[in-house]
C-alpha cells in the first residue's frame, strides 16, 4: 500500500508540501529552473507527475496529480509560467508511454 501524498499548499511566492502538521518541502516560484511533466503507467491507471528542478544545486521535487490540492496548484502554476498550450494532451496520450514533456526551462 502506498503512503498518502502530502498536501500541496500555495504560498504567496510558491508552494509547499504539508504532511500532517509538518512542512516537508518549500519551493519559491523564482527558484524553479525547469519543469517536466510525464506519466507513470500503474497497470490499471496512469498517474501524471510534474517534476521541478530547483535552484543552482539542481535539486528535484515531484508533484503528483493524486496529491490533495493539485487542481489549485496547477492553476497557480499555469498562471506563473508560460506552459505549452497542449501539454496535458501530450503527456496523457498515447497510453502506456511515459510521454515526458518539457513545460518550462529557464534560459
Amino acid at each position: 500500500m502506498r503512503r498518502p501524498f502530502p498536501v500541496i499548499a500555495l504560498d504567496p511566492d510558491g508552494f509547499r508540501f504539508i504532511d500532517g502538521e509538518r512542512i516537508v518541502a518549500t519551493v519559491c516560484w523564482s527558484d524553479i529552473v525547469s519543469i517536466v511533466a510525464y506519466k507513470l503507467d500503474l497497470f490499471t491507471t496512469d498517474e501524471m507527475r510534474i517534476c521541478f528542478t530547483i535552484g543552482q544545486e539542481g535539486s528535484r521535487l515531484e508533484v503528483s496529480e493524486e496529491q490533495p490540492g493539485f487542481a489549485v496548484f496547477l492553476e497557480a502554476l499555469q498562471a506563473r509560467f508560460p506552459l505549452p498550450a497542449n501539454w496535458r494532451a501530450a503527456v496523457l496520450k498515447p497510453a502506456f508511454a511515459r510521454n515526458e514533456t518539457i513545460l518550462f526551462a529557464r534560459a
